[in-house]
């Protein structure tokens, strides 16, 4: 995990970086209708980002594939 100097986007990555706690959220925050689209018994951290390079100082993000 890169290491940021923003507080909160540390927190962030730590906390929902690990799979169980995303998927825990996950289950229990989604309204249903939009829940049942999807195989959280398949959750995965995708090794991507969709932040503009220019803009990594600034943002940071967190992909989760299912």
């Amino acid at each position: 995990m890169a290491k940021t100097h923003k507080p909160h986007d540390q927190l962030f990555k730590q906390v929902f970086g690990d799979k169980e706690v995303a998927r825990d959220f996950l289950r229990n925050f989604l309204p249903a209708p939009l829940r049942q689209n999807l195989q959280l018994d398949r959750l995965r951290l995708a090794n991507q980002s969709f932040v503009d390079p220019t803009l990594s100082d600034f943002y940071a993000d967190l992909v989760y594939e299912c």
